[in-house]
């Protein structure tokens, strides 16, 4: 399946499924993972996040709240009308093009919980080249994906139509893949409940000398 048509599916399922994604709560583990990235970000001084699928916007209120300039980027229109709603800045966008939107250097951090899991693994080296390149040097980078095993292809389980594009790294091989941009902080695993996945959280720093 094409990147294209792999973005159109995943379009048309968040637009259907917007509104229920918004009536749902965050869970504990993923807000203490918010909460410690948020004291990385106090301790560096940064002002200015973006938020990559900003979704209907909890995280980006989050962090606004928090006194960050937050701009937020998400592929479904209805997801973006709902944040919008919110106040916030949020623009309808593909991630991998985000270099080609926002200048250089124009943001001190990043922050992305789940996103980047439907980012076939062919595109993730181009996606992570963008973030890199929107964050000023020495910016912080949450990225969230669950992972521990080696997949890239539709999740037959999932019950979103149409089905979405999963895309799953094992632990080595996703350090091995951000260690070609980035310096990794922190990289570790919560386990959530489920048979065959984790949760990977990775705390990244964009080179001083990129």
């Amino acid at each position: 399946m094409s990147w294209d048509e792999i973005k159109e599916n995943l379009r048309l399922a968040y637009d259907r499924e917007a509104a229920n994604r918004e009536r749902h709560g965050k869970e504990g583990w993923k807000r203490q993972e918010r909460e410690a990235f948020l004291r990385r970000l106090e301790a560096s001084g940064a002002q200015r996040l973006l938020d990559l699928g900003t979704g209907t916007g909890d995280d980006a209120c989050f962090f606004q709240e928090a006194g960050f300039s937050v701009a937020g980027v998400d592929l479904s229109p209805e997801m973006v009308r709902i944040a919008t709603g919110k106040g916030l800045e949020v623009h309808e966008l593909d991630m991998t093009t985000i270099d080609s939107h926002f200048p250089a250097a124009s943001f001190d951090c990043a922050w992305s919980m789940n996103a980047f899991l439907h980012i076939p693994k062919a595109r993730w080296g181009d996606v992570l080249s963008g973030v890199q390149t929107v964050l000023a040097p020495g910016g912080l980078f949450f990225l969230g994906v669950y992972g521990g095993i080696d997949r890239d292809a539709i999740w037959e389980e999932d019950h979103y139509r149409p089905q979405r594009h999963f895309t799953f790294h094992a632990d080595t091989e996703l350090r091995d893949r951000l260690e070609r941009a980035f310096e990794v902080l922190d990289l570790h695993f919560v386990d959530y409940g489920h048979p065959l996945l984790h949760f990977q959280a990775a705390t990244l720093r964009r080179p001083r000398q990129a």
